[in-house]
């Protein structure tokens, strides 16, 4: 009976040992190896968290990360240390859906020389504020926050209104572009003193809002307040 099993065990090895020759000398294991697809490299692209309008700012915390295979496309290369290495922020320089890629020639860089121009919305104008180094709020207006503007009459001209205000808001819902005290502080020094020196703001604003802010600037002294968020 042991003799009987030996024998079938043996002719099977034999038979099998003799199948895996076929395939070798035929070489359909080398083609069954070489059909098999390779490991894709993926790289991490940008999509946007919302529905994004032509001129708006963001930063990294406004975008998903989307895997993709590398170089699908060279327009849509923007990997993350790219981003890192330009600006803590960026814009957009056309309307893009929520979900869809944020492909690199969408982005516009603060490096830009054409960065301001290229972001305003239609119609409006950018606009230089020189705010008291004081206020404790500046530091905290990045570009893209949304602030409102307060006129505080000086002594002298506090009848200037009919109805003897001396204090009125002048300016809602004005977009920052940018805060001189963020690019006069890159090395992001933790003295405020140093980041205070020159608190100068570019704001969005519309024609009429710029002649009311040029006329205020002569009568008062201007409080920015921040706006509510997500008016727009």
């Amino acid at each position: 009976m042991r003799s009987v099993f030996l024998f079938i065990s043996c002719a099977f090895f034999l038979a099998a040992a003799t199948y895996l020759g076929q395939l070798l000398l035929t070489g359909q294991v080398s083609d069954i190896e070489t059909n098999s697809n390779p490991t894709e490299i993926l790289v991490n692209i940008p999509s946007a968290k919302k529905r994004l309008i032509a001129g708006d700012i963001l930063y990294l915390s406004d975008v998903v990360w989307v895997s993709r295979p590398a170089f699908e496309d060279k327009n849509k290369m923007q990997v993350p240390a790219k981003f890192t290495k330009n600006s803590e922020y960026f814009a957009v320089s056309k309307n893009i859906e929520a979900g869809a890629l944020i492909e690199e020639n969408a982005i516009l860089w603060p490096s830009d020389l054409n960065f301001l121009p290229n972001i305003l919305k239609e119609e409006f104008r950018a606009m230089g504020v020189f705010f008291d180094s004081e206020n404790s709020i500046l530091p905290m207006l990045w570009p893209g926050s949304r602030i409102d503007l307060v006129l505080i009459l000086d002594p002298d001209k506090k009848r200037i209104f009919s109805d003897e205000v001396t204090v009125k808001l002048i300016a809602e819902n004005i977009r920052v572009l940018s805060n001189s005290s963020f690019s006069n502080a890159k090395n992001k020094e933790s003295d405020l003193s140093k980041r205070k020196s020159a608190l100068n703001l570019i704001l969005e604003v519309s024609p009429d809002q710029s002649e009311i802010i040029s006329l205020a600037r002569g009568i008062g002294s201007l409080v920015p307040v921040f706006a509510q968020l997500g008016l727009r």
